[in-house]
């Protein structure tokens, strides 16, 4: 049995959140334009927190953060 997650895909202009069940099917969507250039003083945390406090308030899970860069700079 998989575990039940959230998916961030967090693009430079916005900020797109899915709740995934024990199968991997979306159960939720969120939509922002909370994109980490967006983000301005509160800090990616906080903008973080604030979307997660919207609509899945009622889902327990365990949380995980990793990184995906869609380019490298050397």
């Amino acid at each position: 049995m998989r575990t039940p997650l959230i998916s961030v895909d967090w693009g430079t202009t916005s900020l797109r959140l899915k709740a995934l069940d024990e199968t991997g099917a979306v159960i939720a969507e969120r939509a922002s334009a909370g994109g980490i250039l967006n983000c301005g003083e509160r800090g990616f945390a906080e903008v973080l927190e604030d979307e997660l406090a919207v609509s899945y308030t009622h889902l327990t899970l365990p949380t995980t953060c990793r990184v995906c860069r869609s380019r490298w700079a050397a």
